[in-house]
C-alpha cells in the first residue's frame, strides 16, 4: 500500500518531536531507545541546509523554507517547523521533501553512512487527516549517482514509524536494515549527501488540512 508522504531533508538523524498540551512540552512518551551525537539541534536559531527539495506528483506552488520556533521542542530551545500544504479543491501532494544537505567535515562532500543508526525526534503538532491516525514519519538518505531512468540520485529509508498528535515520537534508521533502497540508481551509501525526514498519511490517507510537523535533536553514529 503506498504511503501518502511528506519529506523534510536534512542531515537529521532520528529526529522525533512531541508537543503536549497548553504551550508545554512534553518528554518522549516512551525513553529514548538511541542517543546518539547530536548533528542538529537548532538552538543556534539557525535553519542551516534544511529546504524545501520537492513533492509530488506536481511541485506545490505554495512551498516555504522551514522554519526555526521555540515551542514545541524536544530539549533546548530550538526546533524545525515544517508546513504540509492541502490542496484545497484539488489532489492532495501524496509526498513532500525537505533535504538538508549534511555539514561538511574536513572537507568532505559526501559521507559513508554505511551502517549507521539516524534519530531524530518528531512531533505532530496539527493537521487533519482522512482517516484519521494513520500519520507517520521514516528518515531517508540521498546521494548523486550515475543517471538511471530519470533518476540521478540514489534513495533509501528506514521504517514508516506511527506518529501520534501532540507526542513527541523518536524516528531511527539503521541503514544495516532499510525498508526501502533504490535499485535504479543502485544504493550506495558511501555517497551520502543528504539526509531527510518524510511524514504523511500511511495507505490511503490524504491530509485535509494544513499541517504542521515539527523536528528536533537530529543525529547519527
Amino acid at each position: 500500500m503506498k504511503n501518502k508522504i511528506l519529506k523534510i531533508a536534512g542531515l537529521a538523524m532520528g529526529l522525533a518531536l512531541v508537543w503536549v498540551g497548553c504551550g508545554k512540552v512534553a518528554g518522549p512518551l516512551t525513553p529514548a531507545f538511541f542517543n546518539p551525537p547530536i548533528v542538529d539541534s537548532f538552538d543556534n536559531g539557525e535553519v542551516a541546509s534544511w529546504n524545501f527539495d520537492s513533492s509530488n506528483p506536481v511541485n506545490d506552488p505554495l512551498a516555504i523554507k522551514p522554519v526555526i520556533v521555540s515551542q514545541p521542542v524536544y530539549q533546548g530551545n530550538g526546533a524545525l517547523e515544517c508546513i504540509i500544504h492541502h490542496q484545497a479543491g484539488g489532489q492532495d501532494l501524496t509526498t513532500y521533501s525537505f533535504n538538508m544537505i549534511l555539514p561538511t567535515s574536513g572537507g568532505a562532500t559526501v559521507f559513508d553512512m554505511t551502517n549507521k543508526t539516524l534519530s531524530i525526534w518528531v512531533y505532530f503538532k496539527s493537521g487533519l487527516v482522512s482517516p484519521p491516525n494513520q500519520v507517520g514519519a521514516q528518515i531517508f538518505l540521498k546521494g548523486p549517482t550515475t543517471p538511471c531512468s530519470s533518476n540521478n540520485y540514489w534513495y533509501a529509508n528506514g521504517a514508516f514509524i506511527n506518529l501520534t498528535p501532540n507526542h513527541w515520537i523518536q524516528i531511527v534508521f539503521n541503514t544495516k536494515a532499510p525498508g526501502y533502497v533504490s535499485t535504479c540508481p543502485p544504493v550506495d551509501l558511501t555517497s551520502t549527501v543528504n539526509a531527510g525526514l518524510q511524514i504523511g498519511g500511511a495507505g490511503s490517507a490524504v491530509f485535509t488540512s494544513d499541517g504542521v510537523v515539527i523536528a528536533d535533536s537530529f543525529g547519527y553514529n
